[in-house]
């Protein structure tokens, strides 16, 4: 949606089908309840955009952006873990990408490099792929 929300601008995009069973009384519980939806977007019969404003997080947003997972606020560390603590691997890989220091050692040994090159780099994850995470919705014009 470059012509209308760029990455930079603290807006996350959930995109739902409206055609689901109950749609409508989890949206109201769950989405439009939210304090930071800013609109709701028709995109098709069958599909609505949720837009959220998320510059209360700026630094974990401009974090991400810039692949510094370990550099995100503490109380949104503690978010993403207690959401994934039901699933205990995702979890520990989550916690090395946040807290990468504790985790340096045991990824030089399972990567086969120097341990002073992970310090160095400062991170355990990858940048988030921006062009398969980006919503094109070439045909949608907004405004």
């Amino acid at each position: 949606m470059d012509n209308y929300i760029r990455k930079e601008d603290q807006k996350l995009i959930c995109i739902y089908d409206t055609s689901v069973q109950n749609f409508d009384a989890f949206s109201n519980k769950v989405l439009r309840s939210r304090e930071n939806l800013l609109e709701e977007i028709r995109i098709d019969e069958s599909k609505n955009a949720f837009v959220f404003d998320y510059s209360k997080f700026a630094q974990t947003w401009n974090a991400y952006l810039n692949a510094k997972f370990s550099q995100f606020e503490e109380e949104s560390k503690k978010t993403i873990l207690n959401y994934y603590s039901d699933n205990s691997a995702n979890a520990l890989y989550l916690n090395s990408y946040l807290y990468p220091e504790k985790f340096f050692d045991q990824y030089a040994k399972i990567l086969e490099v120097n341990v002073g090159l992970l310090k160095e780099v400062g991170e355990l994850c990858s940048k988030p792929d921006f062009d398969s995470e980006w919503l094109h919705l070439e045909s949608l014009s907004l405004g």
